[in-house]
């Protein structure tokens, strides 16, 4: 009892404690939650920190090395001497495997789950051992029935017995065994730019993408000065300049009525004389005159009908007038800056870094219905970033401040703003948190998108700097996405992907230039997956049955379906052209199926309530 109490010390000081010092323990637990439950010695951590993995298998090597060293410093006196002598020769595999660094890759299912062998055979950790020992045939059967089970999941007889004959509990099995994260694909947008990307613009008439950042050129060598079009032309997608560009910092791009609304840091744009504000004509390519503004622009809003501006100029905040910007609200602000507008409701919602002169502390956000200033409670603890409208309630994107008075995320309730992530390791249960920075925010159909500089980690999932989070009651926590490698400052949705800016330069599989395209699984809706696959999904929800249809000229060939932790709970082949999943009063909750036919596959998200 005294070993685990010095664990469950040394794991409550490790949570409580800095980023830096959760975060490697916190990482290990997003390989394999058993780190939780499992006695271990804390000073073999040391001599792993200093190696900053870099990308989640080089995390799934840390976790296997230091397990095995655990294991073999276990009393193992109850062993006879053929077990023993199992257990040695399998942890020295154990630890080979490890160094070699070549684990399961997981194509099947879009959330981080245990892959027994995957499509080109590549054994999981515990698959590995039974392998070496001369126990393939069981690694196959149990792939065959039951690939995506956790160790205590597995029905498949004899793994009981082969653990005992190799001297393992199933315990210790469980906790080799890592959960592979999901097989995102992000890609390059041709070979990036070589400067960061803070703001983006899509044209939905297109698919253009504009970005605006502190880019020079693209890598590929095409000079785009701080602003630059992601356009598909005769000879496929490039990169291309905006008639010169700026020659500084663009922070933001608001597409309006066929012009770009561009603001930042910059005092020509093209060959015209400006002050941290123009405009490009989408029309005829050009740049024109669109006033001054003494300070760095950060953000545009149109609110009843004309633009404003937030920055760090002077009053803060700006409205175009047609021929000049007017000065709104003057003096009434005192601080550093404007970051965020937001039209909602008649008002226009503001945020940034900054206080109000009123009698009570209230700062970093409050509302302008076009003529006076509209208090919203006490504001948010840390300065805002963004807005965002998701299921009828205004949340905040806040910068993280170390120390406990910090909020991260926030959403105006009751007349006040309520903090519903703190940035501060906040749990929903065990194992699930944000801790960081949220610069921007979207509302994609159920969901509301995260992105900035946070780590994040929910359940067996861990990720950096963008979260999908959910306010229903199938999923309320922050689900990572994403593993980029440094901050997320902007994002869109391109179609049914999202195409991201920021810092970042890799993403695990992917060397990245500070702009890049995600594409997942997990953000098409079943509507908009089936338009793609001709595969048809109803009633979704349901209570106990799901139809299946193919409007192709084919049968559908096999049908999957897993829970939302991956395992298999029913599967059919053999199929027409329809099928229908029924399941007696099944566990409310998020399932996904997996259809194939001969040209098309399909893996889609349903509900069971």
């Amino acid at each position: 009892m005294k070993n685990i109490a010095l664990v469950f010390v040394f794991i409550f000081g490790i949570i409580n404690g800095s980023k830096s010092d959760n975060l490697f323990l916190q990482n290990l637990i997003s390989v394999n939650d058993q780190w939780k439950n499992q006695e271990f010695n804390p000073s073999d951590f040391s001599s792993f920190e200093n190696s900053k993995p870099q990308n989640f298998n080089q995390w799934i090597s840390v976790h296997l090395l230091l397990v095995e060293k655990n294991l073999r410093n276990r009393d193992v006196s109850k062993l006879n001497p053929e077990q023993y002598k199992n257990r040695s020769y399998l942890l020295d595999q154990l630890k080979e495997y490890a160094l070699k660094g070549i684990f399961p890759v997981n194509n099947f299912i879009p959330l981080k789950n245990p892959v027994f062998i995957d499509a080109i055979g590549t054994h999981c950790a515990v698959g590995y051992l039974m392998q070496q020992s001369g126990a393939e045939q069981l690694a196959q059967q149990i792939n065959k029935n039951e690939k995506f089970a956790y160790i205590h999941q597995i029905k498949t007889n004899g793994v009981g017995e082969w653990a005992k004959n190799n001297g393992f509990s199933l315990d210790e099995l469980a906790w080799i065994q890592p959960g592979y994260p999901p097989n995102f694909t992000a890609n390059p947008l041709l070979q990036g730019l070589n400067g960061s990307v803070k703001t983006m613009a899509i044209n939905p008439s297109d698919g253009t993408i504009f970005v605006g950042g502190s880019f020079s050129a693209a890598v590929d060598g095409t000079i785009c000065s701080g602003i630059a079009a992601y356009i598909n032309g005769f000879a496929g997608y490039s990169w291309i300049d905006l008639a010169g560009g700026v020659n500084g910092t663009v922070n933001k791009i608001l597409l309006h009525q066929n012009k770009l609304i561009v603001g930042g840091s910059f005092t020509t744009a093209g060959s015209l004389s400006v002050l941290n504000v123009a405009a490009y004509n989408l029309t005829n390519g050009a740049w024109e005159q669109m006033g001054n503004l003494n300070g760095n622009v950060k953000t545009f809003e149109v609110f009843n009908g004309q633009i404003y501006a937030g920055g760090s100029f002077n009053s803060f905040i700006a409205k175009w007038n047609g021929t000049s910007w007017e000065e709104v609200l003057p003096g009434y602000l005192y601080g550093n800056e404007v970051r965020a507008l937001k039209a909602h409701e008649n008002e226009l919602i503001i945020g940034g870094d900054f206080e109000l002169p009123t009698g009570a502390l209230r700062k970093n956000a409050f509302a302008f219905d076009g003529t006076q200033a509209v208090i919203m409670g006490f504001g948010t603890k840390t300065p805002v970033n963004d807005f965002e409208i998701y299921q009828g309630k205004i949340y905040a994107g806040c910068d993280y401040i170390s120390g406990n008075d910090t909020c991260a995320l926030a959403s105006f309730i009751d007349g006040d703003w309520q903090t519903i992530f703190d940035g501060n390791f906040y749990y929903f249960g065990f194992g699930s948190y944000l801790h960081g920075t949220i610069k921007q925010m979207k509302t994609f159909e159920a969901s509301i998108y995260i992105a900035g500089d946070f780590s994040a980690h929910s359940g067996m999932t861990f990720g950096e700097n963008m979260i999908r989070y959910s306010e229903t009651a199938n999923d309320t926590v922050p689900m990572p996405i994403l593993m980029a490698d440094s901050t997320i400052n902007c994002f869109g949705f391109y179609y049914n992907d999202i195409c991201y800016g920021g810092d970042f330069t890799y993403q695990p599989g992917s060397n990245l230039n500070r702009i890049a395209l995600l594409q997942n699984e997990l953000l098409v809706s079943a509507k908009t997956k089936t338009v793609k696959n001709k595969i048809n999904f109803f009633p979704n929800p349901s209570t106990d049955k799901i139809y299946i249809t193919n409007n192709l000229d084919e049968p559908i060939e096999s049908v999957k379906l897993f829970s939302a932790d991956g395992k298999l709970i029913l599967s059919q082949v053999n199929l027409g052209k329809q099928a229908v999943i029924q399941l007696e009063k099944p566990a409310n909750g998020i399932y996904f199926i997996e259809s194939i036919n001969r040209t098309n596959s399909s893996f889609n998200k349903v509900i069971f309530e």
